[in-house]
């Protein structure tokens, strides 16, 4: 998954980043959260899939448009 930056390159990704992170916010809030740990990046930063209630986070966050799906390749929300 490709999240918006809260430190983004225009407008349109600051506030896109702050919805999202007000929207995980929510589907977390006082969830169970399971979580499904998928090895390190490149960077040695931890890649896992996050779900509650047995549906994945990161595609509701994709559905509802606060997010995308990671093409392999960082690209522009500007």
């Amino acid at each position: 998954m490709d999240a918006p930056e809260l430190e983004g390159q225009c407008r349109y990704e600051i506030d896109l980043a702050f919805r999202s992170k007000r929207r995980l916010a929510d589907i977390l809030d006082g969830q169970r959260v399971q979580i499904h740990r998928q090895g390190t990046d490149r960077y040695g930063r931890t890649l896992a899939a996050l779900s509650v209630n047995g549906r994945d986070v990161g595609d509701q966050l994709v559905s509802e448009g606060l997010a995308r799906t990671w093409s392999g390749r960082r690209e522009p929300w500007c």
